[in-house]
Parts: structure tokens; C-alpha cells; sequence
């Protein structure tokens, strides 16, 4: 019955408010990181992936994955990058389709169930020389690797050793219902201009030239991310891309952290029957802790979410490569 507690957790006092608590570390935390050296991995479909890596020349690494229009330089990534960094791992952190700053060269894009990409990616790390292997991914990420988790099942290299999922919107049409117009803007101020910078660059396109008014992610995946990659309409794209379907098939160690005041999902998206019965999905589910967020104030800047995912894995990481 791995469903874990977290009454350890409470957020300062003046995060209580969910809505405060997610911006928060956006907007005012720093983080101090090591210079990172970028490699751009080559898809089998042409396209690339930009991974940011920092190496201390360490035997184990972790993959992080980012969420919905971030990159691996957004402050939660760097801030997880750093706590797996002190405890002796070397951090890959992978850039979805576009977000390292380029475009990437095809008219598709990243998603919330392309593990495609994913797949790619861990099978050209698990041929380094790292001896372990461990996934963190976050939000939109989350999902990604959730989903990937149980397409995989036992199929995983043995390198990999454990995940962690945090924030992840395991049900993509119950988070999008959850989330508000003001979070609904704040991304498609992003993803409108990159789709119309695509439709210019591929004239020839599935879509036409014109993007009409779009309000929501919905109407955003119905006209966009649906098409594009191969669904039949946004409801098609929700039902296969969310995790929550295929939750039940993970057979790594695999914890999923969410805060049920988070704002970006619902409550009833948050699989607590399937982890009362799962072997390999542990959940913590606090009360508090808002959107990949979990702040913790203290000496060492590390969040309350960043302990829990590196105490998490080093439980299935062997000592004898320490």
C-alpha cells in the first residue's frame, strides 16, 4: 500500500495561498549552478534534442525532464539538478522539441505523451558509461515519463533504477478543465507566436496559415497539438497521452509527488486507489505545496520536493558505486 505520508510537509506561512505558492519560486527564487556543456542529440526522424549536461565525472546520472513551456534552464530544474549534484550523480537535463532557445527543424513538437522523444534519449544515455540511472520529471514531463514507465514495463534498461514524477497531470482532460484562464494565458502568449513562427516556416503544412482565436489549451491541442501528431481531435489526444491509463503497468520503482491544493490539476486526477494497490507507484500527496513548488526555507535552498525525490531514489541506488 505505497501511498506515503507527508505530514512532515507545511509551507511558510505566507505561501498558504496555492496561487502564491506556484509563482513564488518563478519569480524569486535563485539558483547558483555549475557551467553545463550542451550536446545535441540527433532524433531518427532528423529533428534534435538539446541535452544540458553538468558531469562531475560521476558512475550515476539523472534525466530531468521539464514541464509545459519550460527548459532545462527554469529554476525548479536547476534547483533538482543541484540537489542530485551534491549527492554525487551527473544531471542530464533534456530539452523538449524548441524549448532550448532554437526551433526545432520539423513542423511537429513536443507533447504531453511523447515518449517517442523519450525513448530515444534514455537509450542514448543508458549506452554512456554511467553504471545507474535514475528519471525526474516535472508537470507536462511528468506525464511524459509516467506514460513512458508503463509503455516500457519490464522492458527498461537495468541501468534504470528508480523515477520521480512531480506535479505530473496524470488526467490531461480533467487538469486542462482545472486549469484558469489566467494560466491558460500565461501559456499561449508563449505557444501562439512559436505556432505562427512554424506555420511561416512550413507553408505547406497540414493546418493553413491562419491560427483562429484561441482561448484555451483545449482549443490550442484541438487545433494544434492534435492534428500535428496524429490524433483525431483533442479528446483522441487526452484519452492516449494521459498516464493515468497506463499508471498500473509501471513496474520501476517510481514516486509520484503532487500537492492536492495544486492549481494546475483537480483532485480527482491525483491516483490514489491505483497506489493503494500498486507495487511499484509510491504517491506522497501533501496538502499543501502548489505547483512544482514545495518551498522550504532554509540555509541550503533546497525545496521540500527536492529532498523527498533524491531520498526517494538513493533507496534503490547501489553503495558500492556511491
Amino acid at each position: 500500500m505505497p501511498i506515503l505520508p507527508a505530514t512532515g510537509y507545511k509551507p511558510p506561512v505566507f505561501l498558504r495561498n496555492r496561487h502564491l505558492h506556484s509563482a513564488y519560486p518563478v519569480f524569486f527564487r535563485k539558483v547558483d549552478y555549475p557551467q553545463v556543456a550542451r550536446e545535441r542529440f540527433t532524433l531518427s526522424d532528423g529533428d534534435f534534442i538539446d541535452l544540458d549536461i553538468t558531469t562531475a565525472n560521476n558512475n550515476k546520472a539523472v534525466l530531468l525532464i521539464h514541464g509545459f513551456e519550460g527548459n532545462a534552464q527554469s529554476v525548479y530544474m536547476l534547483a533538482m539538478g543541484k540537489a542530485y549534484l551534491k549527492r554525487g550523480f551527473d544531471v542530464i537535463a533534456m530539452n523538449l522539441r524548441g524549448c532550448s532557445g532554437e526551433p526545432n527543424k520539423l513542423f511537429r513538437a513536443y507533447h504531453s505523451g511523447a515518449t517517442d522523444d523519450l525513448h530515444e534519449v534514455v537509450q542514448h544515455i543508458v549506452k554512456k558509461e554511467y553504471q545507474q540511472l535514475v528519471l525526474t520529471a516535472f508537470s507536462l514531463g511528468a506525464n511524459i515519463l509516467l506514460k513512458y514507465l508503463g509503455e516500457q514495463q519490464t522492458n527498461l534498461s537495468p541501468k534504470i533504477k528508480a523515477a520521480v514524477a512531480i506535479s505530473a497531470p496524470c488526467d490531461l482532460d480533467k487538469a486542462e478543465i482545472a486549469l484558469s484562464p489566467v494560466y491558460a494565458y500565461w501559456f499561449l502568449k508563449s505557444l501562439i507566436p512559436k505556432t505562427k513562427e512554424k506555420m511561416k516556416r512550413f507553408p505547406d503544412n497540414i493546418l493553413g496559415n491562419k491560427i483562429p482565436r484561441i482561448k484555451s489549451i483545449r482549443e490550442f491541442d484541438d487545433f494544434y497539438t492534435a492534428p500535428v501528431h496524429g490524433y483525431e481531435d483533442v479528446d483522441d489526444y487526452y484519452l492516449k497521452c494521459s498516464s493515468i491509463y497506463f499508471l498500473e503497468k509501471i513496474k520501476l520503482p517510481t514516486l509520484l509527488l503532487t500537492a492536492q491544493d495544486d492549481p494546475f490539476l483537480s483532485l480527482e486526477s491525483i491516483p490514489f486507489e491505483i497506489a493503494k494497490s500498486h507495487d511499484f507507484l509510491y504517491l506522497m500527496s501533501p496538502f499543501k505545496g502548489g505547483h512544482v513548488a514545495f518551498a522550504k526555507l532554509g540555509s541550503d535552498n533546497e525545496y521540500w520536493g527536492e529532498q523527498r525525490a533524491v531520498e526517494f531514489v538513493s533507496q534503490y541506488i547501489e553503495d558500492s558505486t556511491q
